[in-house]
């Protein structure tokens, strides 16, 4: 089996954010304000901000795996990835 993508993060911040995303009760607004406070967190730090891509990235691809029926386990919902995708490759590009 290859390894996962991405890595979960260190940082509790980022770790618990993980965790907050992929819960399947949240809503859109709830998902948009964590972005937004991630965001924040992150600005003018480049570790913590390559520590989130990687986390995000690990969270993405376990996301889309999971609702392509290739996991037994449910991780996030579409709107939450909808919403991460963008968000994650804005990231990537700066």
């Amino acid at each position: 089996r290859p390894p996962l993508p991405g890595k979960a993060p260190a940082d509790s911040v980022l770790e618990n954010a993980m965790r907050y995303l992929n819960r399947k009760e949240r809503t859109e607004e709830e998902v948009a304000d964590k972005i937004g406070g991630l965001r924040e967190y992150i600005a003018g730090d480049a570790a913590k901000k390559e520590e989130l891509v990687q986390g995000l990235v690990l969270l993405t691809h376990l996301m889309r795996e999971s609702q392509a029926g290739r996991m037994s386990i449910v991780y996030g919902t579409p709107e939450t990835l909808r919403r991460l995708e963008p968000f994650l490759e804005a990231l990537e590009k700066k």
